[in-house]
């Protein structure tokens, strides 16, 4: 089995706004669209298996959307992306490792 284990991913409706500001900002060109159906796409054209989604938190009030939409992403492509819990330092220093949020994700990345 192939993974790529460090990929990022973003909504269908804000990718192509997001990746076109990381790409000018970086001066770094990008091959995929940014979302879930275009990662699956390059997976399948490079025979990779499994891709883990790391989803940033940068802010407190980004927490609910992002790790709902990456649950949401979890379960439409089950079989080919898993995508980490994310949380913000704020967040972080009152998140239980017990909170059924984190039931539904294979790990967390900070």
């Amino acid at each position: 089995m192939i993974i790529d284990f460090h990929t990022h991913i973003f909504p269908d409706k804000l990718a192509g706004k997001v990746i076109d500001k990381l790409s000018d900002s970086a001066g770094i060109k990008y091959y995929t669209e940014a979302t879930a159906a275009s990662l699956c796409e390059s997976m399948k054209r490079a025979g990779i298996d499994l891709s883990v989604v790391l989803p940033v938190v940068t802010k407190a009030p980004q927490y609910k959307t992002i790790n709902e939409t990456a649950k949401q992403l979890n379960e439409l492509y089950a079989a080919q992306i898993e995508k980490l819990l994310s949380l913000d330092p704020e967040t972080a220093r009152s998140f239980r490792l017990e909170t059924p949020a984190l039931l539904s994700f294979g790990g967390i990345h900070p």
